[in-house]
């Protein structure tokens, strides 16, 4: 089982916490990445147990980064409740510094494979993997990302696969929203016609080798607990070529 290590770092005079969970067993192979990223008002603690991923791919190292008091157009406008910065320049870009010096810093300390860093997020945190993806998209070989838009500025999105997990009565990030954003990713990824591979879940090959993956539930704006399974597969399969 990995062991879940708090760690801070001191971005523009601000003390940042995230919570990294190191195999327990090495067989001496570079190390696959994950970052993980709660939804709007959760912390570390909370989203080591609701994503578990750690059980699915033990060999990878798991970082649940913490973010800060943040405005949510949605649910929180008076930024009372922890949130992810939601443009490349937003919040002084505090969220991607953040990210930078994670990277850069648990990349000194561990050997990492550079073919295989992900990134998961939910909700909030989805939001904010879209950015990631926009502003720092030639580091990742694999995304999952549940119930989720990005910002209109987000950036470009090259093609990389990724696994988009959404609920039909999703009240909050409306499904027939998330459904256009999927149509984008498949086009931008150059899908083909998607087929059944278990249920509700459909895989949309590419002719590029940039799959996409859907995981299309019948609840509400949840995390269903069976994504972190599906999410741990997908990254398995898909390292950078």
């Amino acid at each position: 089982m990995a062991t879940p290590i708090s760690q801070v770092w001191t971005i523009d005079n601000v003390k940042r916490e995230a919570l990294i969970c190191i195999p327990s067993v090495h067989n001496h192979n570079p190390y696959p990445l994950i970052f993980v990223f709660h939804s709007h008002g959760d912390y570390v603690q909370q989203a080591s147990q609701t994503y578990p991923i750690y059980k699915y791919y033990p060999e990878a190292i798991v970082i649940y980064m913490q973010c800060l008091p943040t405005p949510n157009k949605l649910i929180d406008a008076q930024g009372l409740h922890t949130g992810w910065q939601a443009h490349p320049k937003d919040q002084n870009s505090r969220d991607l510094k953040f990210f930078d010096a994670v990277l850069l810093s648990t990349g000194s300390q561990y050997h990492i494979d550079p073919k295989r860093i992900y990134a998961l997020g939910h909700s909030d945190g989805g939001m904010f993997v879209y950015l990631l993806w926009g502003q720092r998209g030639q580091i990742f070989a694999a995304y999952s990302i549940s119930e989720a838009l990005p910002s209109p500025d987000y950036g470009f999105l090259q093609p990389t696969p990724v696994l988009c997990i959404a609920g039909r009565n999703d009240n909050l990030v409306k499904f027939e929203w998330q459904q256009l954003m999927i149509d984008k990713l498949l086009d931008s990824n150059h899908c083909l016609a998607g087929h059944l591979v278990g249920g509700n879940l459909t895989l949309y090959d590419s002719s590029i080798n940039m799959p996409v993956m859907t995981y299309i539930h019948l609840g509400g704006h949840i995390y269903p607990p069976e994504s972190i399974a599906l999410s741990a597969s997908f990254f398995k399969a898909y390292p950078k070529p």
